[in-house]
């Protein structure tokens, strides 16, 4: 299983070459959300449904009065390109990848975009 770009757009391949998943168009953001303080990574793929997740995520922990966890949730969003499908495929692989990154200052956190 891995993300992969056809024709332009973010698919991802799940069993074999036949069956293939519509995650973005190539004009649209990736993005991946991991909690901020141990960088395990909760939820992956097009920026809107990551997104989506993290606001209904945080609401949930709001409403039971646990902001800090809340707070904690983090997106890192990217452009629909190699350099990106190849980084989401990483964080897939090893749970402890994210961590690196932040470690590497190499993923940013909070909405900030990478190049």
């Amino acid at each position: 299983m891995a993300y992969v770009i056809e024709h332009g757009d973010v698919w991802f391949r799940t069993e074999g070459v036949t069956q293939m998943i519509h995650v973005s168009s190539g004009s649209e953001m990736l993005a991946i959300a991991y909690d901020c303080e141990d960088g395990t990574m909760h939820k992956r793929g097009s920026y809107k449904n990551v997104q989506a997740w993290v606001e209904k995520t945080q609401s949930k922990f709001r409403v039971h009065g646990y902001d800090d966890i809340a707070d904690c949730l983090v997106i890192a969003m990217m452009p629909a390109n190699k350099k990106s499908v190849d980084l989401l495929n990483r964080c897939a692989e090893n749970s402890s990848t994210i961590q690196a990154l932040i470690a590497a200052g190499e993923l940013p956190g909070r909405m900030k975009a990478l190049a």
